[in-house]
């Protein structure tokens, strides 16, 4: 048995919270991250927001956000959820659900 605060729970009992998990955590992923099986993919795609603003390129994926950046000399960068993203479609360009001075004012980073 673990000791877990004020509660014992058995071994049986702790592998069945483990299961749980795992099927509930299958269940609830974003429609975007059941399409993009491969996040590197989308590395140095291009990013658009809602209202079709050109926000960069992707430039690295991390575990919950992409790193877009736009700009050749002094790029200006975002750090956008992965949860933002609403397509990646056959052209490869990905899409988030927010509009451009959302991303201006929440995302972006120097």
């Amino acid at each position: 048995m673990k000791e877990l605060g004020y509660s014992l729970i058995s071994n049986e009992n702790l592998e069945q919270l483990n299961r749980m998990r795992c099927i509930i955590s299958r269940y609830m992923t974003s429609p975007i991250e059941q399409k993009i099986d491969d996040w590197q993919k989308i590395v140095n795609k291009p990013v658009f927001t809602r209202d079709g603003k050109d926000i960069g390129v992707v430039e690295s994926v991390q575990a919950e956000r992409i790193v877009a950046t736009f700009g050749p000399i002094t790029p200006t960068k975002y750090l956008i959820p992965k949860s933002s993203i609403v397509d990646f479609d056959e052209l490869g360009v990905v899409r988030l659900k927010e509009d451009g001075d959302f991303v201006e004012h929440h995302y972006k980073f120097a």
